[in-house]
């Protein structure tokens, strides 16, 4: 019961307001403008404020960093040249009696804290 007198209601509201943005147009045209602008002077102002923050220096650094990073990084995509088997055999060799040293396991820092082990716990006394 309540869709049926609901449904007249929000029919007769969506009426009248085409009625009213029909009769005063350019108002609503003119007020539609006026807040689109504002839109974009708060964006444009905000870029700008975002903008300015980051220093040039600072911009300028991260930009040589980028074009070394890259120019670093295009020379080691070029492919590598082709071994043969006899050259990967000895390098596998000389690397086997490398790889001991290399491997050396760190000391870890670890103490040991003594406790009470030799003493039994009496389960008569609890």
């Amino acid at each position: 019961m309540n869709k049926q007198l609901f449904n007249p209601v929000i029919l007769i509201i969506v009426v009248l307001a085409f009625i009213g943005i029909a009769v005063n147009f350019n108002d609503v045209l003119y007020n539609l403008l006026i807040v689109a602008g504002g839109i974009v002077v708060i964006y444009f102002l905000y870029k700008f404020f975002t903008r300015s923050n980051t220093s040039s220096n600072e911009q300028n650094a991260y930009s040589k960093a980028v074009k070394q990073s890259k120019g670093k990084y295009a020379s080691q995509k070029k492919k590598p040249v082709k071994k043969s088997p006899v050259d990967l055999m000895k390098r596998k060799s000389a690397s086997g009696n490398n790889s001991a040293s290399k491997k050396k396991k760190k000391q870890t820092h670890l103490t040991v804290i003594d406790g009470k082990k030799n003493k039994k716990k009496d389960s008569a006394s609890y």
